[in-house]
């Protein structure tokens, strides 16, 4: 059985949902759905990886919109969350 992996990072107000290897991923190709930004994950053969939605969390809780241009450069750059506990990954096993 396949294992799902979803990733959810409140600091890029991203989410991601990954059935197959991410290393494999080459493309990211635009939804056309135009209620939410969102993007096919694929590899070289143009086969679906993953589906990312950006800006899934509402504006009270993008939590973006309190750090400032210095914190989101360290985090973007290092991957660490310059405050504790804001950057959540969930994975679920089948």
């Amino acid at each position: 059985m396949a294992k799902i992996t979803i990733d959810i990072d409140p600091v890029l107000n991203v989410f991601q949902i990954w059935w197959d290897d991410r290393k494999k991923a080459v493309e990211a190709i635009p939804s056309d759905d135009k209620r939410m930004e969102a993007d096919i994950i694929v590899d070289k053969k143009g086969v679906p990886l993953s589906v990312e939605i950006v800006g899934f969390l509402p504006e009270e809780l993008n939590a973006s919109k309190f750090l400032n241009s210095k914190q989101i450069t360290y985090y973007l750059s290092t991957g660490k969350v310059p405050f504790k506990k804001l950057l959540t990954k969930v994975k679920l096993h089948k």
